[in-house]
């Protein structure tokens, strides 16, 4: 790879294609995301290709999960990318990535997560999924992201409290199945909200279910085994 950044852009472009095709299992994991973020300039295409092949850059070889964090967060600055996924990884610290402006997409499930505060400030994040991150108690730094849309926190055995999410003003989409918590009345605030997924919360007190009557725009709401 070295002397990869001084190629013409369509030779660069057809190097890395190959490698990525070819490699990587082993490229991409070991070397791929040192010397992508070291790309002035990729093009569209070649991008695009590379999201179809759903390369893994959160589950990358390295000293730590956490300098996976930072080398994911390096390539997101450097291509813009809208999309960082950390699923199933031994990921904790996510405050590498408050600096993504531009992020869209973001998984970080069955992760080891616990402070979620550097996610307040991604002012166009839409999509968030924290399933099965065990360790999270306390979702009110989402209140801050005014763009989100969809938020997955299936399982989450810590989360007691979700009334902080009747802020998410843009919230269209929220899935809080097999989760503890016995109150849900505060959501009934979130004005945007359409889906709602409280499925397998044995705990639910059904005068906090019948609150959620005031949503006006909630059109779907799964109870099954509740």
């Amino acid at each position: 790879m070295v002397g990869l950044e001084a190629l013409p852009l369509p030779a660069r472009d057809a190097v890395v294609r190959l490698l990525c095709r070819a490699h990587l299992g082993i490229w991409w994991e070991r070397r791929g995301v040192d010397a992508l973020c070291a790309l002035p300039q990729v093009s569209r295409g070649t991008l695009a290709a590379l999201k179809e092949m759903r390369l893994p850059i959160g589950r990358l070889i390295s000293d730590s999960v956490e300098v996976a964090v930072q080398r994911a967060h390096a390539l997101h600055r450097a291509w813009d990318l809208g999309e960082l996924a950390f699923y199933g990884t031994g990921v904790r610290d996510v405050s590498a990535l408050a600096g993504c402006a531009a992020l869209h997409k973001l998984v970080l499930g069955f992760t080891l997560v616990i402070d979620l505060s550097p996610l307040a400030g991604l002012a166009t994040l839409h999509t968030l999924k924290l399933y099965r991150c065990c360790r999270v108690t306390d979702v009110s730094p989402l209140a801050d992201c005014a763009t989100l849309h969809t938020l997955g926190l299936r399982t989450i055995a810590r989360l007691t409290d979700v009334s902080s999410l009747a802020r998410c003003a843009a919230l269209h989409t929220l899935d809080l199945a097999s989760n503890t918590f016995t109150h849900v009345s505060s959501l009934a605030g979130c004005v945007a909200l359409h889906t709602l997924d409280l499925s397998h919360c044995y705990g639910l007190m059904a005068r906090a279910v019948w609150k959620l009557a005031g949503c006006a725009a909630l059109h779907t709401l799964s109870l099954a085994h509740c």
